[in-house]
């Protein structure tokens, strides 16, 4: 009998061994997605700095992204031609976070290959005082952004004479 008990009980020492029968666990997690407008960008006004007259030195032209004021250092003159700040129309979902930046860019003299860069770029946001084209804004509760643009034109000592025009690009994104 102890021969047959003993076998009974190392028969179930395997057994013992498993424990309980196995439990399924489960665990849950939570998927997100956020449904935004489409960003569009509309340029309303051209970023202008007037007719000049050719500096014998080295000389710049600003203008101001919140008044759209003109200044010049010593040197350059105007003779008048329209100047204007630059404008920009961003529409996209309310109270959403956006970033903005735009890069330095260059005109170039219709004929030939001659430059002037804009550069030292300031941003007017919704009337706002003049800041960096960078950073953050938030869309607020209409979803839109008015951005006036401005910069410095560097003319050099002698510039060709001629007219001048390049593209500028405003990036934004949403957050």
């Amino acid at each position: 009998m102890r021969s047959s008990a003993r076998l009974v009980l190392i028969s179930l020492i395997p057994v013992l061994g498993m424990g309980s029968v196995a439990q399924a666990k489960t665990g849950t997690g939570t998927s997100t997605a956020s449904m935004r407008r489409a960003l569009t960008i509309t340029n309303t006004q051209s970023l202008a700095f007037g007719s000049l007259i050719r500096p014998t030195a080295a000389s710049n032209v600003t203008i101001n992204a919140q008044t759209a004021a003109r200044t010049k250092s010593a040197g350059i003159s105007w003779v008048g031609g329209t100047f204007k700040r630059g404008i920009f129309s961003v529409n996209g979902t309310p109270n959403k976070i956006v970033t903005v930046s735009m890069p330095n860019f260059t005109l170039l003299r219709g004929g030939g290959p001659q430059t002037m860069t804009v550069n030292t770029l300031r941003m007017s946001v919704n009337g706002g005082g003049q800041a960096t084209i960078s950073g953050t804004r938030n869309l607020g509760a209409t979803g839109t952004l008015t951005i006036g643009i401005g910069g410095r034109l560097n003319v050099a000592a002698n510039q060709v004479v001629g007219d001048y025009s390049g593209n500028y690009t405003l990036t934004v994104n949403y957050q």
